[in-house]
């Protein structure tokens, strides 16, 4: 990770990777405290996850799943859905998302087992 921000930049620290990762019409699932609430509020690290949703969406016409917390930003405008857990509190929404983050993954074992 390291060397990819020292060769393209901090704002293309995640876009960089999917283009290796992605493939049309691949899913794609963000998870933002403030969901990028632009350039004015948030730093890079929450513009370099929304350059990345954009370019897998115009790219690879990717799916984008979204989870936010506070307003939603801009994510929720970029995501084709948008979960946006409505507290004003880090903690809190990191929380939420944690939780939602353990769900996802059982919900996903448990298909994965019906295919084996």
């Amino acid at each position: 990770m390291s060397a990819l921000v020292n060769d393209n930049g901090f704002d293309n620290l995640f876009s960089e990777q999917l283009k290796n990762l992605m493939q049309g019409k691949d899913y794609l699932v963000a998870f933002s405290v403030h969901g990028g609430s632009g350039k004015d509020k948030a730093g890079l690290w929450s513009q370099n996850l929304l350059k990345a949703m954009l370019m897998a969406k115009e790219d690879y016409q990717a799916t984008l799943i979204g989870f936010s917390g506070f307003d939603g930003g801009a994510m929720k405008d970029v995501a084709d859905e948008c979960l946006v857990i409505p507290f004003n509190s880090t903690p809190q929404v990191e929380s939420f998302h944690l939780a939602m983050e353990h769900l996802i993954t059982n919900c996903l074992r448990k298909k994965i087992e019906e295919y084996e």
